[in-house]
């Protein structure tokens, strides 16, 4: 069994200075006239402080000194013989105490450690979710932010040429996140700046408001869609005036319609995903402006009477054949920024009354959806009509589907009675997919 040392030194020095007491006040007979022995004092001493092992060697220690005392004195007394065999069997006592309640002190300092690194974990955990907890507040401001710049532009979009001018470039900055951008109509292969936000006010060389036929007209004109500044070609094309572009292009046909481009984004904005969110933005903006124009045109034909599925509630309206496109661009736009974007449908029967239950679903659909929506037009073949709701889980999408059927209830009941009105989630916290699909008077 292993003896510390430090035990050892002290208990043999406390014995060594009893036997120099004891060689001054006795002559050096072991202390053989006094009812209790000093050589014990070490003993206890070591005992009570390093527990059993040291203090029954110490206590041999004692007994042989005792008893060799005794010898050398020629003393044969009960205390000179006797009394060392005792003192190993008092030493295992206090030493044995000694260490059970050291054994519990240790103890219960191993539970005080255990529980300080355990608060301190907890701590530490607390100050990571508070961390977390701000960081995703900040996010979330900023996705809401986002979300409501968008639905802004979306509103100014629907007000015609103007109104799509006006908000092209909000809509790119919401969209991508630059903090430079501009847009450009396209005419006889020449670009026109009529939008721009974030430009210097004092630029050395000033930029240019007119883009000439050249490089960066030739590629846009062949709508291969986005250019990035870092491919060699499309640098030299853009000329160092810009970092991405993407051509507007008209959904009916593909004729370009314009440019929209950014010249300044930061580095955390820039990535993959900032290039297909320039091209959902430029293909919203072609289709708000091919609508406009073919609405002033047909207004200004027939004298200001408008298209006859023209959108009362002034949002954005998208003919049948680029329907799917444009549910993929609102579905791609609303995975960037985060917002729930629903799908609501009204399937037309086919039959003798099928020419009058589209036009009455289609008039109570552009008199029911929002600024910001998108109504998908059809042609009667396909017998459905759609709205794409921004910003609308289930619930809302409910609502506005409970909202048509009872305009076509109060509208054309007899036109209208076998309408199927449904709605879709196609991008939402849950996931996506068909909700309700149920007859509009069921």
């Amino acid at each position: 069994m292993r003896v510390p040392l430090r035990p050892l030194v002290e208990g043999l020095g406390g014995l060594l200075l009893m036997a120099a007491l004891d060689q001054v006040l006795t002559g050096g007979n072991g202390f053989a006239h006094y009812p209790a022995s000093p050589f014990m004092l070490p003993v206890l001493y070591v005992a009570a402080r390093y527990g059993l092992v040291p203090g029954v060697a110490v206590a041999l220690a004692a007994g042989l000194l005792r008893i060799g005392l005794a010898v050398s004195a020629d003393l044969w007394t009960l205390g000179s013989w006797a009394l060392p065999l005792v003192w190993p069997l008092l030493a295992a006592m206090v030493g044995g105490f000694s260490e059970w309640h050291l054994r519990r002190l240790r103890a219960a300092e191993d539970k005080v450690a255990a529980a300080e690194q355990d608060r301190a974990a907890i701590a530490e955990a607390n100050q990571r979710l508070a961390e977390r907890a701000l960081e995703l507040d900040a996010r979330l401001g900023a996705r809401l932010q986002a979300t409501t710049a968008v639905f802004e532009a979306a509103r100014i979009l629907g007000g015609g040429t103007e109104g799509v001018i006006r908000g092209a470039t909000g809509l790119l900055r919401a969209a991508t996140g630059c903090t430079a951008c501009s847009f450009w109509l396209a005419e006889d292969r020449t670009l026109h700046l009529v939008a721009a936000e974030g430009w210097p006010q004092h630029a050395d060389p000033p930029l240019a408001h007119t883009i000439l036929p050249g490089p960066l007209t030739d590629a846009i004109a062949q709508g291969r869609g986005a250019l990035v500044a870092t491919r060699l070609a499309d640098r030299l094309a853009l000329g160092g005036e810009g970092l991405l572009a993407a051509p507007v292009l008209s959904p009916w046909d593909g004729f370009v319609l314009g440019m929209v481009k950014i010249e300044d984004i930061g580095f955390d904005d820039l990535g993959l995903e900032t290039i297909a969110s320039l091209e959902a933005a430029a293909g919203w903006i072609g289709a708000a402006l091919a609508e406009a124009r073919a609405r002033e045109a047909a207004e200004a034909t027939s004298g200001g009477g408008g298209l006859a599925g023209a959108s009362a509630g002034g949002g954005l309206m998208v003919p049948g054949e680029d329907a799917s496109r444009a549910i993929a661009v609102m579905t791609g736009l609303a995975r960037r920024l985060g917002f729930e974007l629903a799908l609501l449908s009204a399937e037309i029967p086919a039959g003798p009354r099928g020419a009058a239950a589209l036009e009455a679903t289609r008039a109570a659909m552009a008199e029911a959806f929002r600024g910001s929506d998108l109504l998908l037009e059809s042609r009667l073949e396909e017998r459905r009509l759609s709205i794409l709701l921004p910003g609308a889980a289930v619930a809302g999408a409910e609502a506005a589907a409970a909202r048509l059927r009872g305009l076509l209830a109060d509208r054309a009941p007899s036109a209208t009675a076998q309408v199927v009105v449904g709605v879709a989630l196609l991008h939402g916290m849950q996931g996506g997919g068909w909700q309700v699909v149920r007859p509009h008077g069921g």
